[in-house]
């Protein structure tokens, strides 16, 4: 049987960059790491996905490594939402069973994400049990400087990065085998998300405020519109939608179900009404698509509105404890 110390060895100690300020890492009881000199703060976020509820049930090894991509690209979308720069991350990795194929695929799009972003794996843990992985992420912002949910003010603009939608869509249509929903072009938005980290730094010192979209749209925003003590006239003929919901005969429809759905990992910012030409710039300079939904407004209300017209949408988006 191989055990703790020799999958460690196996699959997540080599491939792995060693990172900025790592003096330790995997391999001993903790590890020792130094922030990089520029940094004056640090930026922790940590989530953990569970088989059959973050994503759908593991069968064999076809999506061992989008998942190993995914969940560090889902903990990679905090950091970008707080305007961080990523540095290092930790694994805990639940095994129901140690099957080699499996982990050699889920370690191999841990590796690809990791690659990606620049940031070093230094430590965690495996254990025995249902499939689960929770990744501690940290980075480094100057002080100051990272962005927050609570700092939006009347009249700014709202603003989205990116298409929204594509990810729920696929979710529903596993679920729904008789919607009409081109699945292949739908499942890369699910299984390998794209945390705007870019955009994220780019933002720090532009934007008011700003969350990435986990768990819907309209949900997320609601929590910016909380912590700033603000309401919001929302659009939702402008959300962006990718090419395949485009293609949608019922656009209203489409964009509503897309306000609520999750897994987008894309920002929601605020900006004042007198830089959006500097971000006009920035999208241009990042080659992203940054399209403005809405307007904060006073008082806490959000308001949602199709063509002029008021639409009722559950605010709840995903929850984990939900009656």
């Amino acid at each position: 049987m191989t055990g703790e110390s020799a999958l460690i060895e196996r699959y997540f100690r080599q491939g792995f960059a060693h990172g900025r300020g790592v003096r330790t890492g995997i391999g001993d009881d903790g590890a020792v790491l130094s922030m990089p000199g520029h940094a004056d703060e640090i930026v922790l976020s940590c989530d953990t996905l569970v088989d059959g509820v973050h994503f759908p049930k593991q069968d064999g090894n076809r999506h061992a490594a989008d998942l190993g991509y995914r969940c560090l690209a889902v903990n990679l979308s905090d950091l970008a939402a707080m305007g961080a720069d990523p540095l290092w991350f930790t694994l805990a990795l639940t095994l129901p069973s140690v099957d080699e194929g499996w982990l050699q695929a889920f370690s191999g799009g841990l590796r690809d994400c990791a690659a990606e972003a620049n940031i070093a794996l230094v430590g965690g843990d495996t254990c025995r049990g249902p499939l689960a992985c929770t990744i501690q992420v940290i980075g480094s912002v100057a002080q100051g400087q990272a962005l927050l949910r609570s700092g939006a003010a009347v009249d700014d603009a709202i603003y989205v990065s990116g298409d929204l939608g594509a990810a729920g869509a696929w979710i529903r249509g596993l679920e729904d085998k008789d919607a009409a929903v081109d699945l292949a072009a739908l499942e890369a938005s699910f299984w390998r998300p794209q945390a705007q980290l870019a955009l994220g730094k780019a933002l720090r010192g532009l934007a008011s405020a700003a969350i990435d979209i986990s768990d819907g749209l309209v949900r997320d925003l609601a929590h910016v519109l909380r912590a700033s003590r603000l309401g919001a006239r929302l659009q939702l003929e402008d959300l962006p939608l990718c090419a395949t919901l485009g293609k949608s005969a019922d656009h209203e429809q489409t964009v509503t179900t897309a306000a609520g759905a999750g897994d987008d990992y894309q920002l929601c910012f605020t900006i004042a009404g007198n830089r959006q030409k500097e971000l006009e710039r920035l999208a241009s300079e990042l080659n992203i698509r940054l399209t403005r939904i809405g307007q904060t407004t006073r008082g806490e209300n959000l308001e949602i509105f199709y063509r002029d017209r008021p639409v009722s949408l559950d605010h709840a988006g995903f929850a984990h404890f939900a009656e």
